[in-house]
């Protein structure tokens, strides 16, 4: 009886382990690089990546989609990031809008 049941469990062992063995070939995990376009909001938002980093280190963001100086000289951040590429920044523009802000 007990030769009967270590030649079972010894059967059953080396079948597990061949199970386990074709397994590992057959379904073995390979990783694939999948390409795929930006998303809409990365397309339209350039500074998107800025966004959610300075979001992730605590820092508020506030988007606005137009402004002028007064708006700018009265928000009650510390620090103010401009982005105003559709403007035409002329020099006596620039003057006008540093001497605004209080550094």
């Amino acid at each position: 009886m007990k030769r009967n049941y270590l030649i079972g469990v010894a059967i059953a062992v080396v079948v597990s382990g061949l199970l386990i063995l074709v397994f590992n070939i057959f379904f073995e995990i390979i990783p694939v690089t999948k390409y795929s376009s930006p998303s809409r909001e990365a397309s339209v938002n350039e500074y998107l990546a800025l966004d959610r980093w300075l979001t992730g280190m605590g820092i508020p963001v506030r988007v606005e989609n137009s402004g002028d100086l007064f708006m700018v000289s009265q928000a009650k951040e510390k620090k103010i990031f401009v982005q105003a590429s559709i403007f035409d920044w002329t020099d006596k523009r620039k003057k006008d809008f540093y001497s605004g802000l209080n550094f």
